[in-house]
């Protein structure tokens, strides 16, 4: 099918020769035709008469029409869409991770130490952190204890030249999912009242404990705790179980 593009002719151009009123006209004969004619427009140069060519008769010649190119498009590749090659990432690798278990046990411990005065400054036999250093049993005797101090109006703070409490701890036992610990614990604490703030017992003693961490779901807790023997100095504490 052709088609119109541009300001291309489409229609056939025809001459026709139509009187004012629409009717073909119809020659007389009673008309005297002239003795010379007009040459007509269809005339070639050579006197020949041609038949009359219509312009549109002819189609124009034109290139076949070459079919519409279809560009391939290629859809944007996810971003997920290749997995990606390089090796997993280890998760990062925890403090304690690094500890070997014996010093697991002694981190617990040392901890368990540290709760004693952080919930007796002030007493607080109600605060949640006894459940975080000691197995339920234990936690229920940490938490009597406190309410004793609580009664008496003491509470217990750290000292101005503070140190650490737990001295050279040692595993004397290991089984399943319990150690058995041997430490010198130098106590300088300050007991002190909780109404005037006066102090009550700044004294230092040495006391040779022994306590039982047990893995209690996962964490380590203290179990037990049980005082050896009391000494004046740091040297004979620790000599007496090593």
């Amino acid at each position: 099918m052709l088609r119109c593009v541009g300001g291309m002719l489409c229609a056939v151009l025809v001459a026709s020769g139509c009187s004012d009123d629409g009717s073909t006209p119809v020659e007389s004969v009673t008309t005297t035709i002239p003795s010379t004619t007009a040459a007509s427009m269809s005339s070639v140069p050579d006197g020949s008469s041609a038949p009359p060519t219509a312009l549109a008769a002819t189609p124009p010649t034109s290139p076949p029409t070459a079919p519409p190119t279809t560009l391939a498009v290629t859809p944007p590749t996810a971003l997920a869409a290749t997995p990606s090659t390089a090796p997993p990432t280890a998760p990062p690798t925890t403090a304690v991770g690094l500890l070997s278990e014996d010093d697991q046990v002694f981190a617990a411990i040392r901890r368990y130490f540290e709760v004693l005065v952080e919930a007796n400054d002030p007493p607080d036999p109600t605060s949640t952190l006894w459940d975080d250093v000691a197995t339920p049993d234990r936690a229920d005797a940490l938490r009597a204890k406190a309410q004793e101090n609580l009664a008496a109006r003491r509470g217990v703070r750290w000292p101005v030249d503070r140190r650490p409490l737990v001295r050279a701890p040692a595993t004397v036992v290991r089984r399943d999912s319990i150690a058995v610990v041997d430490a010198c614990v130098r106590d300088n604490l300050v007991a002190y009242d909780l109404d005037t703030g006066a102090v009550i017992d700044d004294s230092v003693a040495y006391s040779w404990v022994q306590l039982t961490v047990t893995d209690h779901f996962g964490g380590l807790l203290v179990s037990q705790y049980n005082k050896v023997q009391e000494f004046e100095s740091e040297g004979p504490c620790i000599d007496a179980y090593q």
